[in-house]
């Protein structure tokens, strides 16, 4: 049995980050869209009429399905948070040969974007979704917000990323860090 190297060290780390990227990422998905898609079934199911509603300040006529479906709205925004985590988990698999310093800025950078997701699709979770007009715009312009700790998340681990990139070109692989 060998003895672990620095370089598998640092690998170890760098896919440690991207596999917490896309996990916790896809965790924060997945309980807003649990939470949110379940939401949406139950007042469609709530809704048995099946006359056409005039739109409101226009002479449009609307299905009872229209109300459903602009709830979907935020369905698809949840979604893009796992995206945002395998954005992340690719750029993170893109260096070899690192150092255990740049092994641990991928996997901070991992972290800072599963992390900030999660929260993210937690927040979204707590929602609750209305039939009221104003207040989805007003859970939309919320989701928003949500979804803006994701991208903030996604800023964060490009900055990590990047810089953990530059410092393994600059110092060489081999080169010890000193203070």
């Amino acid at each position: 049995m060998s003895s672990l190297e620095s370089g598998d060290v640092a690998t170890l780390f760098q896919f440690t980050g991207a596999a917490l990227s896309i996990g916790l990422s896809t965790l924060g998905t997945a309980l807003a869209t649990g939470s949110l898609g379940s939401q949406i079934i139950d007042s469609s199911s709530d809704d048995k009429s099946s006359t056409y509603e005039i739109l409101p300040g226009s002479n449009t006529r609307t299905s009872p399905a229209y109300g459903s479906m602009k709830k979907m709205v935020v369905v698809v925004m949840a979604g893009f948070l796992a995206i945002y985590g395998l954005i992340m988990a690719i750029l993170i698999t893109q260096s070899n040969d690192i150092s255990i310093a740049a092994g641990v800025a991928k996997f901070s950078a991992g972290l800072a974007v599963g992390g900030a997701c999660l929260a993210s699709g937690y927040g979204m979770s707590r929602l609750k979704l209305s039939p009221n007009q104003t207040a989805h715009t007003a859970t939309v312009l919320i989701m928003i917000f949500l979804e803006s700790l994701g991208i903030y998340g996604l800023i964060i681990g490009l900055i990590l990323n990047s810089n953990a990139d530059i410092e393994d070109f600059v110092r060489g692989q081999d080169t010890p860090i000193s203070p």
